[in-house]
């Protein structure tokens, strides 16, 4: 299954994972008074908040997908060990992923990676609300996330051995959305006494030089091998199949 070719989770809940993608794991177990109720989106009593998550991602990569005629997008579909890395900031009493500042890089040359370890390359992305009463929580968010496309410069075209592509200078919630490449999702929700808030992890996610390389699909193409369909609702997206000897 694809969902195991992702990678290592530590299966002690006391290890959460940092910045640079390695497991730092507590001694002691951490309590959350604050923390009035965890979502667990691996529970089927949640399974309409996770459909929600995954269709709202899918939704806006087919969005940005036909509207710059981009190709190699691929479909998300749900991780648990992704989920469960989320779970436990939550768990450790997290509103927000205390590293994100310091991974939205905007319009600087940079070469760095998000979360590149033995774990595989990660982005993390969470918003926190200070309204616990307050609807559509969960599209409120990841609609944000999308919007910090505005604090990015409109991608330029480049020509790259007879293909061209959409030059993105900068890294941010926008483009952990939007990365071709990225196609596993895992995420939590939770309400604290003083808001509510939501954290994401995707998989895979790297970049060089502060940069995202988007492909303009060529008038021949095939989706990738792995993916080989083309979704047919959101027809920007290749999905995923197995292939059976």
């Amino acid at each position: 299954m694809l969902e195991n070719r992702t990678f290592d989770l530590l299966s002690d809940h006391k290890c959460v994972i940092d910045c640079n993608g390695v497991f730092k794991c507590h001694d002691d177990d951490i309590h959350c008074p604050s923390l009035q109720k965890h979502f667990d989106l691996h529970d089927d009593e949640n399974t309409d908040i996770r459909s929600l998550l995954i269709y709202g991602h899918n939704g806006l990569r087919n969005r940005l997908a036909l509207k710059l005629n981009i190709c190699d997008m691929l479909h998300v579909s749900w991780d648990s060990n992704l989920a469960e890395l989320a779970n436990r900031h939550h768990r450790h009493c997290m509103r927000r992923v205390t590293c994100e500042a310091a991974r939205n890089h905007l319009n600087k040359a940079e070469d760095r990676k998000i979360g590149q370890s033995k774990n595989g390359n990660l982005a993390q992305s969470s918003y926190f609300l200070k309204n616990i009463y307050a609807t559509n929580f969960i599209e409120y968010a990841v609609g944000s996330w999308y919007e910090s496309h505005t604090q990015l410069e409109y991608p330029t075209k480049t020509k790259y051995h007879k293909n061209t592509y959409y030059k993105l200078i900068g890294i941010n919630t926008f483009t952990h959305i939007i990365k071709p490449q990225m196609h596993r999702l895992g995420c939590s929700y939770s309400r604290f006494d003083d808001g509510l808030s939501l954290i994401c992890y995707y998989f895979p996610f790297g970049y060089k030089n502060n940069m995202i390389l988007l492909r303009q699909k060529p008038k021949e193409y095939q989706c990738p091998y792995n993916f080989p369909l083309l979704d047919p609702v959101f027809k920007g997206l290749c999905k995923y199949t197995e292939y059976l000897n």
